[in-house]
């Protein structure tokens, strides 16, 4: 249960967040109003390594990776496994393994 807990409050309080960050104005081929994306958070590493799990078969636009894990659908299954107000959903025993790892 502390698992769930654990992995339940990871969830809500990181994500994948990018800002843009102006380029340097005094580098040589500098474009004006420039920006480039850095990570300012990421989401938590079990997140991560359970979304590497379930790839998409579609893919994205320029080939990068997308995953069938939605989101929402995950944090409704951990509310309802920490509440024991129902079964958890699909991804029920993939996130009761993953708690038992973290513990």
């Amino acid at each position: 249960m502390n698992g769930l807990i654990t992995m339940l409050n990871q969830l809500e309080s990181h994500r994948l967040e990018v800002m843009l960050v102006p380029l340097n104005p005094n580098r040589r081929g500098w474009n004006e109003g420039g920006c480039r994306r850095c990570l300012a958070d990421q989401n938590a590493k079990w997140y991560r390594d359970f979304c590497a799990r379930f790839p998409s078969s579609r893919g994205t636009r320029k080939g990068g990776f997308d995953t069938v894990i939605r989101r929402a659908n995950v944090l409704s299954a951990l509310n309802r496994l920490v509440s024991g107000a129902g079964y958890g959903g699909k991804y029920r025993d993939e996130l009761v393994a993953v708690a038992k790892k973290i513990t």
